[in-house]
């Protein structure tokens, strides 16, 4: 089965070679059809929702180089990396993911239940 990027990146192709071809009509309507309203679902269904979660732990700041030392998330007990960690503002340094899922599914802190 053809999956739907490739079905999006043969229909780009095609409405580039309608064009060439001077087919303006064919082209447009095959276009908006098969590129253009599958990228606005894209938009809807996915990157939108994704946006959403991210801004759930954007206002915990990251932390510390020195907070980071030698430890390992609570939540899942995975290595703490720089850029996928956050601090809650009770001082608990967790992944960015296990703390969404915190914030979206508790609204408190996992250690201590401090609300978030």
């Amino acid at each position: 089965t053809v999956t739907r990027g490739a079905a999006v990146t043969m229909s780009t192709a095609l409405v580039a070679l309608l064009i060439f071809r001077s087919h303006f009509i064919l082209a447009a309507l095959l276009g908006y059809t098969n590129v253009l309203v599958p990228w606005w679902l894209l938009q809807e269904r996915c990157w939108e929702p994704l946006q959403t979660q991210r801004m759930a732990t954007a206002h915990f700041p990251l932390p510390t180089l020195r907070q980071l030392r030698d430890r390992i998330c609570a939540v899942c007990l995975d290595d703490m990396r720089l850029l996928s960690a956050r601090v809650t503002p009770c001082h608990h340094v967790l992944h960015a993911y296990c703390l969404r899922k915190c914030v979206q599914s508790f609204h408190q802190c996992p250690l201590c239940k401090h609300p978030l």
